[in-house]
């Protein structure tokens, strides 16, 4: 799992608030795997995601990606 650190993916559903959980789709090594995801601020369905810490077997924390 901690192999999701670090990696981009998409939200498939959004994030509403800090309390909620959204849920993000990462592809690693042509495995599609989906996560549930919590951010620290709002975050729409389709955003861009960097996983950025883990809280369990399937949920990780994410912050919004603008890329490079």
């Amino acid at each position: 799992m901690s192999n999701a650190i670090g990696k981009v993916g998409h939200l498939s559903v959004a994030i509403p608030d800090s309390e909620s959980w959204g849920e993000v789709i990462v592809n690693s090594g042509g495995v599609t795997t989906s996560y549930l995801a919590r951010s620290p601020r709002p975050l729409d369905v389709g955003a861009a995601v960097l996983v950025v810490g883990v809280r369990g077997l399937r949920s990780v924390d994410v912050e919004p990606w603008e890329g490079l």
